[in-house]
């Protein structure tokens, strides 16, 4: 587990010199948690010639971070090397938390709404709608998910107001409000103004 070699980007990533990471073993750069698990790692990367698995690694500082790592064995003048790529997550995972609670705020802003709040793909299909929706038409989620909005609209409202996603799609600023006459399951209509 000595390590023989490293490049500038270890030395920033882990915050030791050159210097300093030439006279450490793999196993200094692991949580102590995890140390156990280093022999037999190697073993496991030996006999199957390589291994590519994430786990948290060791600053100089102490500080954990996670990693991503993709490591090769091989053999060179009757010796053995485990040649390392070594990835820093953190950012990763930090832009992975803000995108994960921007999804919730999205999500609960959706479903929280008084307004009942369709999405609708290039085709016209709904990909996703909230349960406002659901309460004014009377249909549950899985009924309406998938479905061409216009099966939704009446057919002369239709006519008249034709759906136009293309132009939607050309000029994202672009939102009239329409006046439609929606059709609930029970086949009644329901008078809205959509945007």
């Amino acid at each position: 587990g000595k390590i023989l070699e490293a490049n500038d980007r270890a030395s920033q990533v882990y915050g030791y010199s050159h210097d300093e990471l030439m006279k450490l073993n793999a196993r200094d750069l692991i949580l102590p948690s995890d140390r156990e698990k280093f022999l037999p790692n190697l073993e496991k990367i030996k006999k199957q010639g390589g291994m590519h698995y994430e786990r948290y690694a060791l600053r100089k500082d102490k500080s954990a971070f996670p990693v991503e790592i993709s490591s090769r064995y091989y053999e060179e003048d009757g010796h053995g090397y485990f040649l390392n790529y070594i990835y820093d997550l953190s950012e990763k995972r930090k832009n992975l938390e803000i995108l994960q609670a921007s999804e919730q705020k999205y999500r609960s802003l959706i479903e929280h709404s008084a307004d009942g709040i369709v999405i609708l793909d290039a085709n016209g299909r709904l990909l996703d709608i909230n349960d406002k929706v659901c309460q004014m038409l009377e249909y549950s989620a899985s009924e309406l998910l998938n479905q061409p909005i216009s099966n939704l609209i009446d057919a002369e409202n239709l006519k008249i107001n034709p759906i136009q996603i293309d132009e939607l799609l050309k000029d994202e600023k672009r939102s009239k409000v329409k006046e439609r006459l929606l059709i609930k399951k029970d086949g009644s209509r329901l008078p809205v103004e959509t945007l």
